[in-house]
């Protein structure tokens, strides 16, 4: 078997559930579902309902944690398919744009933040629209305590 990096290995962990080999295994109940959202400004660390995006009918959405639902390469990961949101069905007012969205492992509250990231260019929270974030969007470690994060819209 080919050796593969600690960073691809911890991405295979928390994305996939797949075991580190003398290191970690997945527990016996394991999260089957990450679950994904979209923020108005930059998330807190520990707070996955910070700068959350509102509107009416908007919930966070649930990828599988495994490689149905996530693509993990060396040092990176991406979404199998789109990540849709709810659709919106009425105006919100101002220009409201997603500008970061975020990976954790709670469907609402606070809950941890697994990686998040800048959307660029931001999506605008308009009516009949629905909000997405496409396979493009990626994660990547780029050094083993440095995470950079981005969608290509």
């Amino acid at each position: 078997m080919a050796r593969v990096s600690f960073i691809h290995a911890a991405l295979m962990l928390t994305y996939n559930g797949a075991d580190i080999t003398g290191l970690a295994r997945n527990a016996a109940t394991p999260i089957e579902d990450l679950w994904v959202s979209l923020h108005t400004a930059k998330p807190e660390d520990n707070d996955q309902s910070s700068f959350e995006v509102v509107y009416p009918g908007y919930t966070r959405t649930s990828v599988p944690r495994s490689e149905i639902g996530w693509v993990v390469n060396e040092n990176s990961v991406n979404p199998v398919g789109n990540i849709d949101f709810p659709a919106i069905t009425q105006d919100l007012g101002n220009d409201i744009e997603a500008k970061y969205f975020s990976v954790g492992t709670n469907k609402e509250g606070s809950g941890w933040i697994l990686h998040s990231g800048m959307i660029e260019p931001g999506i605008p929270l308009k009516r009949n629209t629905i909000p997405r974030l496409n396979t493009d969007t990626s994660i990547t470690i780029v050094q083993q305590n440095l995470v950079r994060t981005s969608v290509t819209q």
